[in-house]
Formats: C-alpha cells, structure tokens, sequence
C-alpha cells in the first residue's frame, strides 16, 4: 500500500506501510501530478557504477584513476496550469569505498543526492519551491530543505546569483544547491526559446533586430564582429580592424 506523506517534498514523498526506505536506493518516476513522485527500488549503486563508465568526447589516459563523478541534472517541464517547473538533481559518487569526516560510503553510494524544483511563471518569478535532500554530507542538511522557499519572488535574471545567496544568507541552504541555481536559471531560459516544429519564432526581419545588451559579447558567436552577428543583428555588427588583413 502507497500513500502521500503530506509533510514530505519532491521526490521523497511517497511512504510505504507507514516506513520510509533508505532513498539512496531508490529511482525516481515521473507522473503527472506536479510535485509527486514514486520511487520505486532498483538496485542503483550497480547501475549509476555502469552509468559512470560512459565516455565522454575527451582525450583519456590509461593512466588516470577515476576518483569522483559529480552528475547534474536539469529538466524543465511546462505544466498545465501554466507554470513551469525546473527540476535540478545533482548526485556526487566515488567508484570505491571511503571515509568522510562523520560518515562511511561505499563505492558508487551517492556522497550527495539533491534535489530542487523552482516553479516560474511567464516573467521567470520563482512561485514555489520544493526540495529534496535525500543524501547530504552530514546528517543536518535536510534540515536546510524549507529554507529554499526563501527564493519565491526572486525573478531569473541580472543578479540572478546574487539574489539567490543573499536569499539564502547566512548558511540557510546548501552550497551545492545554491550553485546548482545557476544552471536551472540558464536550463529555463534555454527552454524558453525552445520551439515544435509547427511553432514560428516571429521575429522580425534582420534589419529591424536589436540584439539584448546582456547576451552581445557574452560568447564567441555573440561578439560584435562575428559573422553571426552580422548576419542575424546587422545593425549590432561592428567591423574591427585584423592588424594583417585590415577588418574582419
């Protein structure tokens, strides 16, 4: 038998027979109810070892020991009522048993599991909060998981970062959350430009284009003279002079 436990946040929220499972060995599954969540018991510590063995797209070395794997994951979700819902999890891992200052993992056994979801509207104003700290570092820190209702009103946007941690002032929350909210700022914008194929972007004709202050310069396709720009935002297209080939 499964029921809600009301007094439990996103994903540890669902009691089984009066008794809550470790929830380091539980998989979270998605339903459609924001905010709910079943976790079902899957054998975890071997399946995020094989996860970890993935490689990635970078120069290896048969010399080097792997030591640590810190995952983040953010998936962003539109829901019916109109919010959005920004779910981040970050899991920290190491591939072989060892000591912490008050505590003992064994390999693959997560050092942290941390969840948040922030829930925006249309201007990317924080509605609601939910927090999970299924595994934290010291036996406090899910202590710390109402504290993060802190950021309902802070809107996504310059000085994103800085509101969050004078939000979270003085040792309110978590320092691996708190970080993590800059990428779920960036993982919401990002799906705010997303668009189906059947959607159109509207935008107006190059010439009337005005790229926004905040992004020009901000990376290398973005800088005022480069041939994206130029041919995107013509009138944000500055020349600049190449000491061998005159401009470019």
């Amino acid at each position: 038998m499964l029921r809600r436990a009301a007094s439990l946040p996103f994903p540890r929220c669902i009691e089984k027979m009066g008794q809550f499972t470790p929830a380091r060995i539980y998989r979270p599954l998605k339903t459609d109810s924001p905010g709910y969540c079943i976790r079902e018991v899957a054998p975890c510590f071997k399946s995020l070892a094989q996860d970890l063995e993935e490689k990635l797209p970078l120069p290896t070395s048969h010399d080097n020991e792997h030591i640590h794997t810190r995952s983040i994951t953010i998936d962003v979700y539109k829901r019916p009522d109109g919010l959005m819902d920004v779910d981040g999890r970050i899991i920290d891992v190491k591939p072989f048993d060892h000591k912490m200052m008050d505590g003992f993992r064994k390999a693959g056994e997560p050092v942290h599991d941390l969840s948040l979801r922030i829930s925006l509207d249309d201007s990317l104003t924080v509605k609601e909060t939910v927090t999970c700290m299924d595994q934290g570092a010291h036996d406090l820190c899910p202590q710390a998981e109402p504290n993060f209702s802190k950021l309902i009103g802070l809107q996504i946007g310059p000085g994103w970062n800085k509101k969050v941690k004078s939000a979270m002032s003085p040792g309110l929350g978590c320092t691996h959350i708190i970080e993590m909210l800059a990428q779920m700022a960036t993982g919401a914008i990002q799906a705010c430009w997303a668009r189906k194929p059947d959607e159109d972007f509207n935008l107006p004709p190059p010439a009337e284009r005005q790229i926004e202050d905040d992004m020009l310069n901000a990376c290398y396709p973005y800088r005022e003279s480069s041939p994206w720009v130029k041919e995107h935002f013509p009138n944000n297209y500055i020349a600049v002079e190449s000491v061998e080939d005159g401009l470019i």
